[in-house]
């Protein structure tokens, strides 16, 4: 009689869930929005720049760890405004949408 083992794989799978987190902006100062997603199988993320009800892909690095950053060298009110996240994984779509204010130097 030989021995047979039985094995029960189970593949979960997840739709994305994003988070996008803005810190607080100084002008002058380097800045950065992450997009945070949780799913399984990883997603594709993209970030879009909402100007005029438009969306602009904005290009950003995607970490291994479905996490999307984009930096900002030396913010500016020109980065003042409204962004999204996407995520997309086959399974499921999630999107995210934050305001990004930058506290401005008075001009004097």
């Amino acid at each position: 009689m030989t021995s047979k083992e039985n094995y029960i794989c189970f593949h979960v799978t997840d739709s994305p869930r994003a988070t996008i987190y803005t810190p607080v902006i100084d002008e002058t100062q380097p800045g950065q929005l992450s997009c945070i997603v949780s799913s399984k199988p990883e997603s594709t993320i993209s970030l879009y720049r909402l100007v005029d009800n438009v969306e602009r892909l904005i290009s950003g690095t995607t970490t291994n760890n479905n996490t999307l950053n984009y930096v900002m060298i030396t913010a500016s009110r020109d980065d003042a405004g409204t962004y999204m996240c996407k995520a997309n994984n086959g399974i499921g779509y999630d999107s995210n949408v934050t305001d990004v204010n930058v506290r401005c130097k008075y001009m004097l």
